[in-house]
Parts: C-alpha cells; sequence; structure tokens
C-alpha cells in the first residue's frame, strides 16, 4: 500500500465514523424532542387526578435528561464548533438558549399547574427548534471543518 492510499483509507474510515456520529446526534435529539413533546403533551391534556403525576414526569425529564443533555453539549460539540471562526457567534447563542430554557425549566418548577402546563409546552417548543438549530447547521459545520472529527468532538457526552 502506498502512503496515499494509507491516508485516503483513514481519511474514508474517519469519515464514516463522523458520519456514523452525527446520525446518532440527529437520532439522540428526534428521542429527546418526542420524549419531551409527549411527556409535555400528556401533563397538558390529564384530568385534575393525573396532573401531579404528569408534572412529575415532566420535570424529572428536564431535571434528568435535558438539563444534562445542554452541559454535556457546551463541553463537547460547542466547544469544537467555538473553536471555528463561523461557529463562535452560532455557539454563543446556542448557549444563551441554554440559559433561556434553563430559566424557563425554573419557572415550569416554581408556577401552578395551569401555568406549568403552558411552560411545559413551550419548553417543548423551544426545545424542538433548539436541536434543530443543532443538527441543521452545527452537525454539518462539525462535519465540513478541516482537522475537526466529530467523533471526537462528542466524545464523553
Amino acid at each position: 500500500m502506498t502512503e496515499q492510499t494509507i491516508t485516503q483509507t483513514t481519511t474514508t474510515s474517519s469519515d464514516e465514523r463522523d458520519l456514523q456520529e452525527a446520525e446518532h446526534i440527529r437520532r439522540h435529539h428526534a428521542h429527546l424532542v418526542a420524549e419531551l413533546d409527549g411527556l409535555t403533551r400528556a401533563f397538558h391534556e390529564a384530568d385534575d387526578a393525573d396532573t401531579d403525576r404528569d408534572r412529575a414526569a415532566v420535570a424529572t425529564f428536564l431535571d434528568d435528561s435535558l438539563l444534562p443533555h445542554a452541559r454535556g453539549e457546551e463541553e463537547t460539540i460547542y466547544r469544537a464548533a467555538a473553536g471555528l471562526e463561523s461557529g463562535a457567534p452560532l455557539v454563543d447563542a446556542l448557549v444563551r438558549e441554554h440559559r433561556l430554557i434553563q430559566q424557563m425549566v425554573s419557572a415550569f418548577g416554581s408556577s401552578s399547574p395551569a401555568d406549568a402546563r403552558v411552560w411545559g409546552l413551550a419548553i417543548s417548543e423551544t426545545f424542538r427548534s433548539h436541536q434543530a438549530k443543532e443538527d441543521e447547521v452545527v452537525v454539518p459545520l462539525l462535519l465540513a471543518a478541516p482537522g475537526v472529527s466529530l467523533v471526537e468532538a462528542h466524545a464523553g457526552h
């Protein structure tokens, strides 16, 4: 094998792994969006007898899945994207959206059941929009960046 063939094979394998990682990230995001949507809709439509249970299910998801997911992204793919000239402003905006979502989660937890239903739907729609930006802008940005491995950037998340 020539040096060019070895380099080309390594690059192709690396590119394939990055594409697989991108698909994994998108599937995970779709799962999170669908789960949050189902929980918030169930809570929004709950009978009075189920309100506390359904609200607790949303709160658990927010605390145990959504917020840790956001923190993990900031430490992994956001860090990699922020290192790119075109990525820094985008990452800044996405981190501000994370803070907004955190504020919305706090409002969800401290509001009346009726208001919490509205906050839950608002969080779900905001998160859906946020994940679309990550899937449609951040992931392709990292895939296209020379010298950036999405697999390495996402490691530990």
